[in-house]
């Protein structure tokens, strides 16, 4: 998986060193379609096109990051934690199916103004 990674970016113009590739392959979990879509919304973060391992950190964890915040926050109601997990639940499984991370984060970013 990591060598066709780095054929990618080889292709499109990208630098990422072998140790980013590696935690990218870590964090997708084996799930080739979500490394590629991490790598396509890394890649517009610098203008020359160069994936630090914050960039990964950054595009992978922040929908868990955030489900973990709604998990344990004491100023939600059940409800508003219910409405919000499966909001959340719902997005991260259509990143996982490739959808764009910008457009899922509005989606669940939606939920929260109506729900909060």
């Amino acid at each position: 998986m990591q060598e066709k990674l780095e054929d990618i970016c080889k292709q499109e113009g990208v630098t990422c060193k072998s140790d980013v590739l590696e935690k990218l392959v870590s964090l997708s979990k084996g799930d080739m379609r979500r490394a590629v879509t991490c790598l396509q919304s890394c890649a517009p973060l610098h203008p020359e096109k160069c994936i630090m391992l914050d960039d990964i950190y950054e595009v992978m964890g922040f929908m868990e990051q955030l489900n973990e915040k709604v998990i344990f926050s004491e100023n939600l109601s059940r409800m508003q934690k219910v409405a919000l997990c499966e909001k959340l639940a719902i997005c991260l499984m259509r990143l996982q199916d490739g959808a764009d991370e910008y457009l899922q984060l509005m989606d669940a970013c939606g939920t929260m103004m109506t729900v909060i």
